[in-house]
């Protein structure tokens, strides 16, 4: 007996409609698209019932003849290509002729339209594709679309629908991105008789974002913009450190003006932020690709909401590195505005007589004499740190540190004066001692100063960490581990080394910690080699170079972390000033290694807004 029959056609085109329409906001997308491909510059969508019960879709488009009208209903047909080989060089949107066509097969539609010479324009009422009215009307020059019942011959579609609230979410968000894309159109949304979106023409993409969000948000974007490379392009705004969001919902990515969902953009574009972002905080973005057809797929989705790159890491590396210079030019540009001539005196600055980080905050490669011995990381911090709890050592280890220190502190005054007279910063005052507060000419920037002493020391260890001190513990400290955590231990023992901790295998499940940088000498050694074993195993999926790499960073923002200047901490005006010069001339200055934003600006206008000067 045969098994083997074939689907009416009206329930095939039901089947395939649920690859391009499964829920309003697929039918909002393809409309609009229509609209935006027939050259409209005003397009008004209205929507009931989040889009179940009506969608309508009036443009000022070209609109289309009697012809036309009836024959963008059939399956396949389009006006946009002709053969396979013109995808390769497409640059609209609709091009496979299944939007009207999977519409109308689960829902009633009515389409007014009327070119501009037409006396007359034309009205067809569907309720699939076989039962077509058409008939002559009075309308403007455009199409006006109305969709009405949606998954009304479809239950089982219209039961997974989600609630109204999130079908009309993503109605806005799809409203959000045509506005982000075409700013010279404008948009109107209205949902229930409210109108919910009004974005008349904009100048520009950061007076669109305003117009979608608020005008505080577009005050702290940032333009990107990356030609280098002649077969792409990069461009956009994106948010500054300042600014953050508890998910990626202003996050929109547009290749050839096609809003995309891309994962890997979107973790190229957080990584650029790293590590500015705490954990569960997402930047803002609107970021513009253009990329020769060739070179990018757009018909691997049915609903084409994602595309292919035939280079993809080239542009994600890229995105990633603009990312990351502009908010580091963003920082240096905000402490550059608070730069002052040298004589400008800081009279109101209270300085502290000691402190005990003050070896550090210097630059004693500025003008050294040549006799002079750079010290190591671990020397100056035995320095730093000797007025603590006390430091176990050998005797011979502290000699010779304490007389490089002796050579190091002769010229400190010398270099910290010269150091000074080059770059001098407004400085109003240090609030809670911890924040010292710049005067620039946007407001006043608030730097943290362990934070900005942490990144700078982070950067130093990390560029030097291969011929980084360590201490010799008179009482090696004993770890036990379980015997997974103790093999995977022993196999990156040469990072901890190169970190200047020495530890030695003692037994089948425990270490010794023999040697330890002066940074670390107080921690609890358990805690941390558990910790750094949870980061090994949450990267077993990665290559050895890669979890080397996570390792040493781990290491060195705890070194940087123990080393530096703490909340509390009184600083004097010289090493205040080193602080903010450090910083100025440190790479990623944005944030400290663990995410935590060195520097915030306090904007002017909000100052004068607190005092009713502004509006």
């Amino acid at each position: 007996m045969q098994k083997i029959t074939t689907l009416p056609l009206q329930e095939a085109r039901k089947i395939a409609a649920g690859q391009v329409v499964d829920r309003p906001a697929n039918v909002v997308k393809e409309l609009v698209e229509n609209a935006l491909d027939a050259g409209a510059t005003v397009i008004n969508v209205t929507i009931h019932d989040a889009g179940q019960s009506l969608i309508r879709v009036v443009d000022n488009g070209c609109g289309m003849s009697p012809a036309d009208a009836v024959k963008c209903f059939e399956h396949h047909a389009t006006s946009k290509i002709s053969c396979f080989d013109d995808l390769s060089q497409l640059k609209t949107f609709g091009f496979r002729g299944e939007a009207l066509a999977s519409i109308v097969a689960v829902s009633s539609i009515t389409m007014l339209t009327k070119q501009e010479h037409d006396v007359q324009g034309t009205k067809v009422s569907a309720h699939s594709e076989k039962s077509l009215i058409t008939e002559l009307a009075t309308c403007a020059v455009g199409t006006d679309i109305s969709v009405v019942d949606l998954f009304f011959n479809v239950p089982v579609r219209k039961k997974f629908l989600k609630k109204d609230e999130t079908e009309s979410r993503a109605i806005i968000t799809l409203m959000q991105a045509f506005a982000l894309t075409y700013s010279h159109v404008h948009f109107q949304l209205n949902s229930e008789n409210t109108l919910l979106l009004n974005c008349p023409k904009a100048v520009d993409l950061s007076n669109r974002v305003a117009q979608l969000w608020d005008a505080q948000l577009a005050k702290n974007l940032l333009t990107i913009n990356h030609d280098e490379q002649p077969s792409f392009k990069i461009t956009g705004l994106i948010s500054n450190q300042q600014v953050t969001r508890y998910n990626r919902n202003q996050i929109f990515f547009f290749v050839n003006s096609r809003w995309v969902k891309n994962y890997q953009l979107s973790q190229a574009l957080i990584k650029g932020y790293m590590p500015t972002l705490q954990p569960g905080r997402y930047p803002a973005a609107f970021v513009h690709i253009e990329v020769d057809p060739h070179d990018v797929d757009i018909n691997i989705h049915p609903r084409k909401e994602e595309v292919l790159f035939a280079y993809p890491l080239k542009i994600e590396k890229a995105l990633q590195n603009l990312v990351r210079t502009m908010l580091e030019k963003n920082v240096s540009h905000q402490l550059q505005q608070g730069i002052v001539q040298p004589e400008r005196q800081l009279s109101s600055m209270p300085a502290a007589k000691s402190s005990s980080f003050s070896p550090y905050i210097e630059r004693s490669e500025v003008l050294q004499p040549a006799s002079f011995v750079m010290p190591t990381s671990a020397q100056i911090a035995y320095q730093t740190m000797q007025s603590e709890a006390p430091i176990v050592e050998t005797h011979v280890l502290q000699e010779s540190m304490q007389q490089e220190i002796v050579i190091h502190e002769v010229v400190q005054e010398e270099v910290q004066i010269k150091a000074v007279e080059q770059i001098e910063f407004k400085v109003l005052g240090v609030f809670s001692k911890t924040y010292i507060l710049v005067e620039q000419a946007e407001g006043i920037l608030m730097v943290d100063q362990h934070a900005a002493h942490e990144r700078i020391l982070y950067e130093r260890f990390s560029k030097r960490f291969d011929d980084c001190a360590s201490i010799q513990l008179l009482f090696p400290e004993v770890v036990t581990l379980s015997r997974e955590e103790y093999a995977l231990l022993v196999s990156h023992m040469p990072v901890f080394e190169q970190n200047g901790i020495i530890l030695e295998p003692f037994g089948d499940r425990q270490v010794l910690v023999q040697a330890t940088p002066v940074h670390l000498k107080n921690i609890a050694w358990h805690a941390f080699l558990q910790e750094t074993i949870v980061l090994m195993q949450e990267e077993r999926e990665l290559s050895f170079d890669d979890v080397t790499s996570k390792l040493n960073h781990a290491l060195q923002a705890q070194m940087a972390c123990k080393a530096a200047v703490k909340a509390g901490d009184s600083l004097s005006e010289e090493q205040i000033q080193k602080l903010l010069y450090d910083l100025h001339t440190t790479e990623n200055r944005f944030s400290c290694p663990h995410g935590r934003p060195t520097s915030w600006l306090l904007p002017q206008y909000d100052i004068e807004k607190k005092f009713k000067r502004k509006l």
